[in-house]
């Protein structure tokens, strides 16, 4: 209905050419850094479709919106307890 109107149809132009960069944006390399804004689509459409999936997932019970602490070991709870506790005081 809105395709009638000049309006609709503009809206309908920048649509598709937004998700037309999205999909190109996959595709295009991280460097040189001024093409980078060109990623954006497809971060905003990635981040959606992650949003998507995962209310669906919470919908029907699948996932569950908790998390459980990782055990560490060695260097890495060294690192963690240096940089959790303040020096000299």
């Amino acid at each position: 209905m809105l395709l009638n109107t000049s309006y609709g149809s503009a809206l309908m132009v920048g649509q598709v050419a937004f998700y037309t960069m999205a999909v190109f944006g996959q595709w295009l390399p991280s460097k040189p850094r001024a093409l980078r804004f060109l990623k954006l689509p497809t971060m905003f459409v990635f981040m959606n479709a992650a949003l998507f999936v995962g209310f669906f997932r919470w919908l029907f019970g699948t996932q569950k919106g908790t998390w459980a602490r990782t055990e560490r070991t060695g260097e890495a709870v060294a690192l963690a307890d240096a940089n959790a506790s303040p020096q000299g005081v």
